[in-house]
């Protein structure tokens, strides 16, 4: 007797292939969705130090018209966010072979990094708003003691 991968439970005769893994379409969806979480992980986790960078080089403001939600943190479910409304857009998207590199990504407000992706802002005008995410030691400096500052606050509240 087969075993599902999912919750250990017997799989059912009626699921004739030798191949099923799991007991229900409901296990192989989440089967599915834990995978994908495991390969959204992996991405992040490559492009979330030269997204720090990306988010400061550009003051977590639009590359395109300078639009930025607050100026604070912003915490949603309980985690910080560094992007005061803003998104990480991959001017040649990973699906074409775009890295997650300086030279490929840009800091765009909602409005423009949907036009973004629908390609009504043409990727040679993205690239003519790209900055240098290269922080020299005093930009870092100033950098660590904002953070500082906002994580006492949200820990401490307001003295």
């Amino acid at each position: 007797m087969k075993y599902c991968k999912v919750c250990d439970q017997p799989i059912p005769a009626s699921r004739k292939s030798n191949n099923v893994k799991y007991c229900s379409l409901k296990c192989a969806r989440y089967a599915e969705h834990r995978q994908n979480i495991k390969n959204i992980t992996k991405r992040a986790n490559k492009i979330l130090p030269i997204a720090q960078k990306v988010y400061h080089a550009y003051g977590h403001k639009c590359a395109i018209c300078g639009w930025q939600a607050t100026p604070e943190l912003i915490k949603i479910k309980g985690r910080l966010q560094y992007s005061h409304g803003n998104a990480i857009h991959h001017i040649i998207p990973t699906s074409e072979g775009g890295e997650g590199t300086a030279r490929n990504l840009i800091l765009l407000c909602p409005n423009h990094h949907k036009q973004a992706d629908m390609e009504l802002i043409a990727r040679s005008e993205l690239r003519k708003h790209l900055k240098s995410i290269e922080l020299s030691d005093k930009q870092k400096r100033i950098a660590a003691f904002k953070v500082a500052d906002a994580l006492s606050e949200l820990v401490f509240g307001d003295s």
